[in-house]
């Protein structure tokens, strides 16, 4: 299923799971784990300006674009592999090298599939934490972990946070009653690279991800004043 365009408790929009730490992410540079940063690592698009050398933003951006569209398809044939009742994927709008490149990435899932095969008790679930007031929508969530896919770049420390935040999302939201573990898949380069986080480490670091939450919101909180006190 799509994802909100907002996550809300009542009539209150919160911010999603990824936003804070992808803030954060952009503060230190390479640790962001977004579509952004894995296109600017395969844009290589320059022209001369008035000169110089220039970089060419709408080349990545468009690599970006690119990108998205192939996960969205990817995980869009994954959810509904494990879950006929999931919508169907939508590939009208994809070129045919990003067709086959969709198709290459889902038979990669598949193949781990067979050979590490799981029992789904939630699939694209979407949840809020009224306690903390964020939202999030782990691909799968099963009895030991919660599993999501990335056909980008994959920064393992920000995953981490983000596994973790799902961790509490499905305890608080009654998905299961124990800390569950973290797998994130990267179908790449003819294989499937797996990273694991155990139990115990996703309930440690989950007071990193709430130190990044609360300083998300307080910066935006201050823009939003500024904004309201002197117009900028």
């Amino acid at each position: 299923m799509p994802r909100p365009k907002a996550y809300k408790i009542g009539k209150q929009k919160v911010v999603g799971t990824t936003t804070p730490i992808n803030a954060w992410g952009g503060m230190e540079m390479e640790k962001v784990n977004n579509l952004c940063s894995w296109a600017q690592k395969l844009a290589v698009n320059y022209e001369y300006i008035d000169g110089e050398l220039w970089h060419v933003p709408k080349y990545w951006i468009d690599e970006r674009d690119a990108r998205g569209r192939v996960g969205t398809a990817v995980h869009a044939l994954w959810s509904l592999y494990l879950d006929p009742n999931q919508p169907e994927a939508d590939l009208s709008e994809l070129t045919n090298d990003q067709r086959d490149e969709v198709w290459k990435l889902y038979a990669l899932l598949l193949e781990w599939l067979r050979k590490n095969p799981i029992n789904p008790i939630a699939i694209e679930k979407e949840m809020v934490s009224r306690q903390y007031r964020y939202g999030g929508t782990p691909d799968v969530i099963d009895a030991n972990n919660v599993i999501d896919v990335k056909t980008g770049y994959v920064n393992e420390f920000t995953c981490m946070l983000q596994c973790s935040s799902y961790n509490n999302l499905a305890q608080e939201n009654n998905i299961v009653d124990h800390d569950l573990g973290g797998i994130i898949l990267q179908p790449y380069e003819g294989q499937v690279r797996v990273y694991r986080f155990s139990p115990a480490t996703l309930k440690r670091y989950f007071d990193t991800f709430l130190a990044l939450l609360k300083t998300y919101n307080a910066e935006k909180q201050f823009n939003y004043m500024r904004k309201k006190k002197w117009g900028k």
